[in-house]
């Protein structure tokens, strides 16, 4: 079923130092160790029944699957049993086709020399386990982008994705697998990019630092609770779902609720193109803090309940913020004592206002305007 460097048929051995290609699916019923050479799947399927340890040579899914039912350490490993190093190896993975599949149900280690972006432009990656990359420079930052998926499937509690030097950028991250489990970023850059997010399974992400959420589509399904500030950069839909953000949420273009709650824990700004779109009298949104009107466009509100803790301020001058049909405007007045709450900006209409302090603790200006409730 193997074919080696010479176009014999052998058995590929469980240590490679030379070049095999499949001409058939391949079970290798222990670990498997690469050091030199090309593996070339060459559209077969690979299953490793034990970890791959990938120290050096070159590995081309090729229209392929490669399955694992252990750990990929794409690096190199040093030391005794039980007491191992992660060196930085020589090894090189090659996914660059959209019909290839690596399924990693442990640990996928990527500390080699050898990393290039355009290496894993395609394709998508099953992972049970934990994500680690330690890029060899500064200039070799991890980019899974393109159409590459990163599907977390792990069954645990937690799962962690690591980056000791970059942003960490993924082109299309889905969420599945067990449900209220933690996805831990262990990220030193500031910045997370998200091309395309998929909750499609409860999960709660947790960051080391105070980084920043860059996503530019989100589809979420299943309930979703982030720990840090998020920007939305074109379309996010919550569907069915809580989505709760213990920071800022910063949307600069579609923003879609059907039957859904939003808690943004901080300000809530909808700049440039923004919109806001409630499918329904059900969903809500919910805003610790401050709304904050940037959008230079007209953002329409037809349906739903929009509650805001503090100020409602709108800036740009060209944008209109309009509230009417059903939807219903909540103002807690959640400022300090002595204050008062902000309604500013000449292109805000709100048709149905409930207010829940004193009129006097709340400031409307002149070119504001609104309708309280009590006075339908």
């Amino acid at each position: 079923p193997i074919t080696d460097q010479n176009e014999n048929k052998i058995e590929m051995p469980h240590i490679i130092n030379e070049g095999y290609i499949l001409e058939d699916d391949y079970e290798v019923t222990d670990s498997l160790y690469l050091n030199g050479g090309t593996l070339n799947l060459n559209g077969n399927t690979l299953t490793v029944r034990g970890n791959l340890y990938h120290e050096g040579g070159k590995l081309r899914v090729n229209n392929g699957e490669l399955i694992i039912e252990g750990n990929y350490y794409l690096c190199k490993i040093s030391g005794d049993a039980g007491n191992e190093n992660i060196e930085r190896g020589e090894g090189k993975l090659e996914l660059t086709k959209s019909s290839e599949v690596l399924d990693i149900e442990g640990d996928f280690i990527i500390k080699t020399k050898n990393y290039e972006n355009e290496d894993l432009r395609e394709a998508t990656i099953y992972l049970a386990g934990d994500f680690f990359y330690s890029p060899a420079s500064q200039a070799k930052a991890l980019q899974l982008s393109g159409n590459l998926k990163l599907v977390l499937v792990g069954e645990g509690e937690q799962q962690t994705i690591t980056d000791t030097i970059h942003a960490c950028n993924i082109g299309t991250l889905i969420i599945r697998g067990r449900a209220d489990r933690i996805i831990n970023f262990k990220v030193d850059y500031s910045k997370i990019v998200i091309n395309r997010l998929e909750v499609q399974s409860p999960v709660q992400f947790k960051t080391s630092k105070k980084n920043n959420f860059n996503i530019s589509y989100a589809r979420i399904e299943e309930d979703l609770l982030i720990n840090g500030d998020i920007q939305t950069s074109y379309t996010c839909d919550v569907v069915n779902s809580h989505l709760t953000i213990n920071g800022n949420l910063t949307n600069t273009r579609e923003f879609y609720l059907k039957k859904s709650k939003v808690e943004v824990l901080g300000d809530l700004v909808m700049k440039y193109n923004a919109t806001l779109n409630i499918d329904d009298t059900e969903s809500e949104i919910y805003v610790s803090d401050n709304l904050e009107i940037k959008s230079m466009g007209k953002i329409e509100v037809t349906n739903g309940k929009l509650v805001v803790g503090k100020n409602l301020i709108q800036t740009e001058q060209k944008g209109l913020f309009v509230t009417g049909g059903t939807v219903e405007v909540i103002l807690l007045g959640d400022v300090e004592e002595g204050q008062t709450v902000k309604i500013q900006g000449q292109g805000i209409t709100l048709g149905r206002v409930y207010l829940e302090g004193p009129l006097e603790k709340y400031e409307f200006d002149e070119n504001v305007h609104y309708t309280l409730a009590d006075d339908i």
